[in-house]
């Protein structure tokens, strides 16, 4: 008999046995329409012993097509113990039970799905929720979503059942099979409804009004209805084979052996711990993977990381702009394999380091960070001594949301908010990277309090009408216009403010604060791009930071982040020494 109307139909059922599907599907049911025909899916896999698979699928005998469990037995005798299972039938006149990877039950309109208990603990996985999605994460290297869980389908009459699921990433499920020496089994339900008249299968009944048909691994019923909307319901019970276990490759991973630039032959770990102080480049872009992650410590101004104790690359050097040289030996002690890939990927010749030495010197993205940081708190340390000059008592930390001393004590990339600054600024940055490191940067001055700021103008005798409507930008600023005033006139800001508010022109904007303002107007083109203000304000706000727009879009826009980083340095050098010269002279 030709089925291949009926083949072409369910051709989807075929799909979950590609080879090239990195994660796979071992439980589901979901009702939902494929290639124009609403149904219903069902499957669940199975671990089948290698010495009985043959057996299993050269068979055109019925087995089980979903998960069933012996339900709860009394213990009232050793041999009670453990006899509580979940279990898939395998051919029925075996009376074979083999072993689900995934528990399932049903009641009322509620179907569960979810892993198998052994299998998520034999790889120490742990449990991450996320909305509806339950995910399960390996947390040694780390590896994120190996197994994906939508654990409960609600059936309805109108829409049938929602969508519960076990996905997992293909090499455990493989590592599993080879350790339990099984091989992976797919037993699943289909159902589909055809809403059209289909001379092919009124071919394969045969006049008949339902015709039952068994297949090597499938038996299928074809049946007409008396519905209105359809004419036809097909429904296959049946078994195909996932996979064939050929290696462990999470527990017994092939050692690597890689090639790195500059070194002749290819070097595997054991290899590796032979070598004395043979040094790799790498790009620093590597580092991009863990950056902005909490559970990762990096340190942008070597390009080390540490993840929780698990693993740490360490003993790094910032090399050029973009470069970072790693001892190879530690990079092999100390970081798994995958990962020794990952960082392989971004290998270069030591030529190419040289050459960017050259051309942007040893300055980078970590250096300009720390420096714009630490300028940042010295700001702030100085202004708290020219409040207490007045008998205004804050500190750094109340004045700018940071204490040097902790920052001091921790390091500045221990703080999530000021690492970011440190992130790596690839050369060939667009302008959104462009646009949202700027947006970084203005977050940072953002921590400045204006209670403190409008405090002290208050105790330098500054009238409240010109104040009272200023903010913290506005209100900095007006206080580096007196002590400019102060510096240059030798005018007293304890006593002679009436004479210092005279002297200052209040429209102009101050060389040394205005990276703030011309920073803001970034930041507002950044969110909105709209309004020909908005346009102008960017426009302005590039020449200052002196950055040709058409040579960067050219060359990237990482040069660019470099310009408005040295800028700020620049101002905040200039803003201390003006507060120290100030303080000097009270």
């Amino acid at each position: 008999m030709n089925i291949d109307r009926i083949d072409k139909i369910f051709s989807y059922i075929k799909e979950r046995t590609s080879s090239i599907r990195k994660k796979i599907t071992i439980g589901k049911i979901e009702s939902s329409s494929i290639e124009g025909y609403w149904g219903t899916s069902i499957l669940c896999t199975a671990l089948v012993p290698l010495f009985y698979l043959d057996k299993l699928m050269g068979s055109n005998e019925e087995s089980g097509h979903d998960v069933e469990c012996s339900r709860v037995v009394p213990i009232e005798q050793l041999s009670d113990l453990f006899t509580e299972k979940f279990y898939i039938r395998g051919l029925l006149n075996d009376q074979i039970q083999l072993e689900p990877l995934v528990t399932s039950w049903q009641k009322h309109n509620k179907t569960v799905y979810i892993p198998d208990s052994r299998l998520l603990a034999n790889y120490y996985l742990v449990y991450r929720n996320s909305g509806q999605i339950i995910y399960w994460d390996d947390p040694s290297i780390p590896r994120y979503n190996i197994v994906e869980v939508i654990p409960t389908s609600n059936y309805t009459i109108e829409n049938g059942s929602t969508l519960s699921k076990v996905e997992i990433e293909r090499d455990y499920l493989e590592d599993y099979a080879f350790l339990k020496k099984c091989a992976i089994v797919e037993f699943y339900f289909e159902e589909r409804w055809i809403c059209d008249d289909d001379p092919a299968i009124n071919s394969i009944l045969s006049g008949e009004s339902i015709k039952s048909i068994s297949k090597i691994n499938r038996r299928i019923k074809l049946m007409k209805t008396t519905f209105e909307n359809y004419k036809y319901n097909i429904q296959i019970w049946g078994r195909q084979l996932i996979l064939t276990p050929e290696s462990s490759p999470i527990s017994n991973p092939k050692p690597i052996s890689l090639k790195w630039p500059g070194i002749e032959d290819k070097i595997s770990e054991k290899i590796a711990r032979r070598l004395n102080a043979d040094y790799i480049y790498v790009l620093d872009h590597y580092l991009i993977e863990y950056e902005n992650k909490k559970e990762f410590t990096i340190y942008p101004e070597s390009g080390s990381i540490n993840y929780q104790g698990w693993w740490e690359l360490s003993f790094c050097q910032r090399e050029g702009r973009d470069y970072i040289r790693c001892e190879l030996r530690k990079l092999y002690e100390g970081v798994p394999p995958d990962i020794i890939k990952d960082i392989n990927k971004f290998a270069v010749e030591k030529e190419i380091v040289d050459e960017d030495i050259s051309k942007f010197g040893n300055r980078n993205i970590a250096s300009r960070a720390r420096k714009i940081i630490y300028g940042y708190l010295d700001l702030f340390l100085a202004l708290s001594k020219l409040f207490i000059s007045v008998e205004l008592f804050y500190d750094e930390e109340e004045l700018c949301s940071f204490s040097k001393e902790k920052v001091n004590y921790s390091g500045w990339s221990h703080f999530m908010e000021l690492r970011k600054l440190g992130n790596v600024a690839k050369l060939e940055s667009t302008e959104n990277e462009f646009l949202n490191r700027c947006r970084d940067l203005y977050s940072l001055f953002e921590s400045i309090k204006e209670k403190p700021l409008r405090a002290f103008l208050r105790k330098i005798n500054i009238q409240t009408d010109i104040i009272e409507s200023l903010k913290t930008v506005k209100l900095l600023e007006l206080i580096v216009k007196i002590l400019k005033v102060s510096i240059d006139s030798g005018l007293k800001i304890t006593s002679n403010s009436n004479e210092i508010l005279k002297r200052i022109n209040f429209p102009t904007k101050l060389e040394e604060i205005s990276f703030l303002f011309f920073l803001y107007d970034i930041r507002t083109y950044a969110s909105h791009r709209v309004g020909t203000d908005t346009m102008k304000k960017y426009e302005e706000s590039l020449e200052f930071f002196n950055i040709d727009k058409e040579y960067m879009k050219s060359n990237g826009w990482g040069i660019a982040i470099d310009n408005v980083m040295d800028k700020i340095i620049k101002c905040q050098e200039k803003l201390i020494e003006i507060i120290r010269e100030c303080i000097e002279s009270i």
